[in-house]
This record gives C-alpha cells, structure tokens and sequence, in this order.
C-alpha cells in the first residue's frame, strides 16, 4: 500500500493521530461521494471497528432513516 506523502506529513504533525486519521477518512470520503461513477466504499478499520458508525455518519454515508435505526438499537435517542 502507498500512503501519499502528504498524508503521512498530516498525521506525523498531529497531536492526536486517531482523530486525524478519522477526519481525514471522512474527508476522502466525502470527496470520492462527489466522483460520478462510484457507487459505495468499503469500510474497514483494522481493530477498530466501533469507529465505523463514527465516520460513515460524518461522512454522510448514513440516511437519516439508517441512523434513527442503529441509534435505537444502540440505546440512544432518535434526533
């Protein structure tokens, strides 16, 4: 696999690394849901998957009707 350099430039500066590699997931994401012909991403944390719903809600992967469905089954309210 090849990393873009700057990529790894942004998260050798970041002061939390986690949490730059989810924004810059979700950013990657939101700019491959404006290329005309893809129609779906794989996720795929390594030993990470609890972030999963994190970045396809912020990354605008998740229909409002989708979310109000994992939220109840997570114990959580419906906005």
């Amino acid at each position: 696999m090849s990393i873009a350099k700057d990529i790894m430039q942004r998260m050798s500066k970041a002061g939390d690394a986690k949490e730059e590699g989810i924004k810059i997931a979700i950013e990657t994401i939101r700019q491959l849901r404006t290329v005309k012909g893809i129609q779906g991403i794989h996720l795929m944390p390594l030993l990470w998957e609890s972030i999963t719903p994190r970045i396809a809600e912020e990354s605008g992967l998740l229909d409002r009707k989708l979310q109000t469905t994992i939220n109840h089954q997570a114990g959580g309210k419906n906005e």
